[in-house]
C-alpha cells in the first residue's frame, strides 16, 4: 500500500506540473482529463496517494511496536522463544 501511495503521489505531481510546461501525462489524459482538469486530477491523486502512504505508515508502526514489545518480553524473560 505504501508503494501505491508513492506511485499515486508521483503521478499526481507530474500531472500537475507537466501541463505548465506544455506537456500532458499520458495516464491522466487516458482518463479524459486535459488542461486544467489534469491539474485538478493531479491534486486529487496526490491527496489519495498521501492518504494511502499515511495508512501504510500507521500499519507499519503498529507492527513495529508489536515486534519491539515481543523482543522486550523475550529479553525480560517473560516469554521463552
Amino acid at each position: 500500500m505504501m508503494a501505491w501511495g508513492v506511485v499515486l503521489m508521483i503521478i499526481g505531481a507530474l500531472s500537475f506540473v507537466l501541463p505548465m510546461m506544455g506537456r500532458q501525462f499520458i495516464v491522466v489524459s487516458l482518463l479524459g482529463f486535459t488542461g486544467m482538469g489534469s491539474a485538478v486530477a493531479g491534486i486529487v491523486l496526490i491527496g489519495i496517494g498521501g492518504f494511502l502512504f499515511h495508512l501504510a505508515r500507521e500499519e507499519e508502526k503498529k507492527q513495529d511496536e508489536a515486534h519491539r514489545q515481543h523482543l522486550r518480553d523475550i529479553l525480560s524473560g517473560k516469554v521463552k522463544n
